[in-house]
């Protein structure tokens, strides 16, 4: 094994250990299955419209997740190695009105509190208030009920807004963005 793959399997095995413990057979057949790639600067890993196959863990480097708007890239989300540490405290505000049988639109409302450590863009901490607003619509779907339950699966589509961030470094850009839910849940009688 070489030295570069000896440090990207040891970064792996610490994120992983912060969330669980793996015994040492758990952990041989985790790393069996991994296959590193290379990818090129402004590659594009996965395209809209394609399924999701791989997870990915970031060794050196960075991702960009982007969406388009007229044909420009608007940039969502990075995804570093080592991500900063990132903390939110929050609150979900919501109203779901139905138009037509599981047809509805939802407002959501997420005010909250959140401090991030050494931010990978400019090394700063932050602490600070934010306020995200997100505008669904979408369908229930019912697909099983008992006497005093029923399961449900929910998908929606809609857009989000911070209209209110003091976290991380502020750019000119528009903080919109697109954004997918897909819930299954139950609910009681």
């Amino acid at each position: 094994m070489f030295s570069e793959d000896r440090r990207m399997y040891d970064q792996i095995e610490q994120s992983i250990s912060r969330i669980r413990q793996l015994n040492p057979d758990e952990l041989r057949l985790f790393k069996s299955l991994l296959k590193p790639k290379s990818v090129k600067k402004k590659e594009v890993v996965l395209r809209s419209g394609q399924d999701c196959r791989q997870v990915y863990f970031i060794n050196s480097g960075c991702l960009r997740y982007y969406y388009l708007v007229d044909g420009e890239e608007k940039s969502a989300q990075f995804f570093f190695e080592n991500a900063a540490k990132f903390s939110e405290f929050g609150l979900n505000l919501g109203y779901r009105h139905y138009f037509w049988k599981g047809f509805h639109a939802e407002l959501a409302l997420y005010p909250s509190s959140a401090q991030e450590t050494q931010n990978k863009l400019d090394g700063k901490d932050y602490r600070g208030f934010a306020l995200t607003t997100e505008l669904y619509t979408g369908y229930t779907f019912n697909i099983a009920k008992g006497s005093n339950y029923s399961f449900y699966l929910m998908p929606q589509v809609g857009i989000g807004y911070n209209p209110i961030s003091n976290l991380g470094p502020q750019t000119e850009e528009s903080s919109a963005f697109p954004t997918l839910n897909l819930q299954l849940g139950i609910r009681f009688r």
